[in-house]
C-alpha cells in the first residue's frame, strides 16, 4: 500500500485479466494520466460514477423485459446493490469493484444482466459501430456519458467472453467515443411512401404513430390541419381499413433507419378486403428489388394490385 492509499502492484497481462475478471465490471483504464500512477486521477472516479449510473438505470429495464412487465411491482424487485471500489490494482489502471448488498446468485439478475448488456454494447460500438438493438433507447444518454473525461490517447478497455468463454479486451478510446457520437447525431432527412397502420392519432398536438408491417412502430408528426380528416378515416378497425400509405418526410439515423416522421403530405386509405389480401400483401411487403436490395417493392406491387385511378394523391 502507498503513502496515498492506494494499491500500487506490477501485474502481468494475464494478471491484469485475472483481476478484471474478478471485478464486478470487468473494467481497467488504460494511457495518459492513468499509466504508470500509484494513484489514480479523479477522472476515473467520474467515469466509474457514469458507469455506475447506466448499470443501475439498465437493471430494472433488464428486470421488466425477463418478466415480461410493464412496470415493476414493490416486493417483486431485489434491492438495489452497492458498487464499491475494493481497491486500485496496477496503481491507478484496475478499479477493482465489489458488489455489497443484493444477490448476486439471483436468477436472472438484473444488475448482473445490465452490467453484461453494458460491456456488450462498448464491445459493438468498437468491432462494428453500432449499438445493440436490444439497448434500451432511453438510457442512450446515460451511455454517451461513458468516456466523457477522457483526454487523446486514454481508454476504458472492457474485458468480454466470447460464445466459447475466452475473455477477450475491448478498447474504448477517446478518439472511438468522439468519432461513433458524432456519426450517431448525424440526422438525414428522406421522403418517401410509408405503408402500415395508423394506431394512435391526436390533434393537439398534431402527432400520429404508424405500425410498420414489420412491427416497428414510428412516432411522427403532420405540420397541415388538412391532413387531419384523412388521417382520421384511417383509423378505423383492421378489417375495415388494413393499410394506409403515407406520403411522408422521414428522419433517418446514423444506419439510415427510419426514427421519426416529421411531416405527412398526402394520405392514402387502403380499403380492400383483409381476409383476402392481408397475409399475401405482408408477404409482398418484404420482398425487394433485385438490382436495388434496398429499394421495397410496395409501390410496385401495389400499382399492380388496385384498380388504376386509386393511387397515392398529389401531393
Amino acid at each position: 500500500m502507498t503513502s496515498d492509499g492506494a494499491s500500487h502492484e506490477t501485474t502481468s497481462t494475464d494478471g491484469a485479466h485475472a483481476l478484471m475478471q474478478s471485478s464486478f465490471v470487468h473494467l481497467r483504464f488504460k494511457g495518459g494520466r492513468f499509466e504508470g500512477q500509484a494513484a489514480p486521477p479523479l477522472a476515473s472516479m467520474a467515469e466509474l460514477a457514469q458507469i455506475n449510473d447506466l448499470i443501475m438505470a439498465l437493471a430494472p429495464i433488464m428486470w421488466r423485459r425477463t418478466k415480461g412487465a410493464k412496470r415493476i411491482r414493490e416486493g417483486n424487485y431485489p434491492s438495489a446493490p452497492v458498487l464499491r471500489i475494493e481497491r486500485f490494482a496496477q496503481g491507478s489502471s484496475i478499479p477493482v469493484i465489489v458488489r455489497d448488498g443484493g444477490s448476486a446468485t439471483l436468477l436472472n439478475d438484473p444488475y448482473e444482466a445490465s452490467r453484461d448488456l453494458m460491456e456488450r454494447t462498448f464491445q459493438e460500438i468498437v468491432a462494428n459501430t453500432v449499438i445493440p438493438e436490444d439497448f434500451p433507447p432511453e438510457c442512450i444518454p446515460k451511455l454517451r456519458q461513458v468516456g466523457k473525461s477522457f483526454q487523446p490517447g486514454e481508454s476504458a478497455a472492457f474485458l468480454v467472453p466470447d460464445a466459447q468463454g475466452v475473455w477477450n479486451e475491448t478498447l474504448f478510446t477517446a478518439e472511438i467515443r468522439e468519432s461513433f457520437w458524432e456519426n450517431f447525431d448525424h440526422i438525414s432527412e428522406d421522403t418517401l411512401t410509408l405503408t402500415g397502420k395508423l394506431v394512435s392519432l391526436h390533434r393537439e398536438p398534431q402527432r400520429l404513430v404508424l405500425l410498420l408491417p414489420s412491427g416497428q412502430k414510428i412516432d411522427g408528426k403532420f405540420e397541415e390541419g388538412h391532413i387531419w380528416d384523412d388521417l382520421h378515416r384511417s383509423l378505423g378497425t383492421l378489417s375495415k381499413h388494413p393499410y394506409t400509405r403515407l406520403k411522408a418526410t422521414v428522419e433517418r439515423d446514423y444506419l439510415n433507419r427510419i426514427v421519426r416522421i416529421t411531416d405527412v403530405r398526402a394520405v392514402e386509405v387502403m380499403e380492400t378486403l383483409a381476409e383476402k389480401w392481408h397475409d399475401r400483401f405482408l408477404e409482398l411487403l418484404g420482398l425487394r428489388d433485385a438490382e436495388n436490395p434496398s429499394r421495397p417493392l410496395a409501390s410496385i406491387f401495389h400499382e399492380a394490385w388496385f384498380p388504376v385511378g386509386q393511387g397515392l394523391p398529389a401531393a
